[in-house]
């Protein structure tokens, strides 16, 4: 899991079972980094509150702060690998 910025976007990218996928990189609760999370089974946890995102498609699937419904889920980036090449569409 790692971090690069296009755009002026910080864009999380992760390999989970031989594919490349990429996501925002700052938590939807309070902009947590997320590349300084851990990453397990293709799900990443935010460092400051534990929220649970799936890499692959960017849905919340554990928000321990299940009385705050404004976290959403995470937006993701097309991603297609060419070569050695890994090309994002931001």
């Amino acid at each position: 899991m790692g971090c690069f910025t296009a755009n002026n976007k910080s864009i999380l990218t992760a390999k989970i079972d031989g594919a490349f996928y990429c996501a925002q990189a700052e938590c939807t609760h309070m902009r947590g980094y997320l590349p300084s999370g851990t990453l397990n089974d293709g799900l990443v946890s935010c460092p400051n509150h534990n929220m649970q995102f799936d890499v692959k498609t960017g849905k919340l699937v554990k928000n321990p702060l299940a009385w705050d419904l404004s976290i959403s889920d995470l937006k993701t980036y097309p991603t297609r690998v060419d070569g050695s090449d890994v090309f994002v569409d931001v």
